[in-house]
């Protein structure tokens, strides 16, 4: 993940405050429910671009020594209309999908480039299909879910030059957390 960092504020308690906005590519493969009905998903990067009504990553980090904390927040809405002709007339459908992530971390340095860290995951997942037919009936249902996720993770930071940093981080949800459940999962 390559972010470009606001220049740091150092404030008079030694705190460094980072803020920062990014991206990332994100392809959603697995299956997915809606009630009793499964269906298998596979949508690629360019589909989720296609899709996209409005989208949102930005982050908050800040350090005190070997110590610091981390924010960050996620949003994605997705939609898609599909109509059908049928001897009837025409039926459409539509989609929308609106996935909210707000992560919560605490940190330690264990080198200079290495941290280690744990947190609180918040998801909120909501989902809008409607279906119209050509008589003017129509039907629609507004499925969510939402959970937090206890996690535990190491994030490794490489400098890129003065105003870039190159991040990687990974982090796992132990057994007994809502980590279990099917969801789509950001890079």
């Amino acid at each position: 993940l390559l972010a470009a960092a606001a220049p740091s504020l150092a404030a008079a308690d030694d705190w460094e405050h980072t803020f920062f906005l990014y991206g990332v590519g994100v392809g959603i493969e697995g299956t997915a429910a809606v009630g009793p009905v499964e269906a298998d998903v596979d949508v690629s990067f360019s589909d989720v671009l296609d899709n996209l009504e409005f989208g949102a990553m930005a982050g908050y980090r800040g350090d005190n020594g070997r110590f610091g904390v981390m924010a960050d927040l996620i949003y994605l809405d997705l939609e898609n209309d599909k109509t059908v002709s049928t001897p009837l007339g025409p039926i459409t459908a539509t989609l929308g999908a609106d996935q909210l992530i707000l992560e919560l971390d605490g940190s330690i340095a264990v080198t200079d480039r290495l941290d280690a860290y744990a947190g609180l995951r918040y998801w909120d997942v909501d989902a809008e299909v409607s279906v119209s037919g050509p008589l003017g009936n129509s039907f629609g249902r507004e499925p969510g879910e939402d959970w937090v996720d206890v996690l535990y993770g190491l994030r490794y930071m490489l400098p890129l030059g003065r105003n870039w940093t190159f991040v990687v981080r990974g982090d796992v949800s132990p057994l007994g957390t809502n980590s279990n459940r099917s969801r789509s999962e950001p890079c």
